[in-house]
């Protein structure tokens, strides 16, 4: 459990005594745990080994920034890869996210198909007078009576 460790690395921030080969020991332990370790502890050790300006191990500190996902989440290889994006994933081919260009940030972004639901939607003269104000209202559709 981080429990122990998470306490260390506050000691160590506290101190202002950074450790190179105690970093990297405890980026090598949790690289594959991160699981583990809970989103606040997670992002308490970003700002730590940022602030220790520790760039040993890039992967521990991508996971850190944003965990990988298993194999049945759903982002799980569909949703792209941030650190891919601005050119600089540290997993390579392990990653858990889309290293496609083409994969959405999220998983909201694949609900676009129903934009026009949301929105105001001009329509023909026909249009107007079969519909009544039911394909939309605002600036250019059609304002109920």
């Amino acid at each position: 459990a981080p429990g122990p460790t998470h306490d260390a690395v506050l000691c160590l921030s506290e101190l202002n005594a950074y450790d190179a080969e105690v970093c990297s020991a405890i980026a090598r332990c949790f690289v594959t745990r991160m699981g583990e370790v809970e989103a606040s502890q997670r992002s308490h050790w970003f700002e730590i080994f940022k602030a220790f300006g520790h760039t040993r191990e890039p992967a521990f500190l991508q996971f850190l920034e944003i965990p990988p996902v298993t194999p049945i989440h759903p982002h799980y290889k569909r949703v792209r890869c941030r650190h891919f994006s601005r050119g600089s994933c540290a997993v390579g081919d392990a990653c858990t996210f889309s290293h496609d260009p083409r994969a959405p940030m999220s998983l909201e972004d694949t609900t676009k198909e129903d934009w026009w639901m949301k929105s105001s939607v001009m329509m023909t003269q026909n249009q107007k007078a079969m519909g009544n104000g039911s394909y939309g209202t605002g600036p250019l559709g059609v304002k109920p009576r």
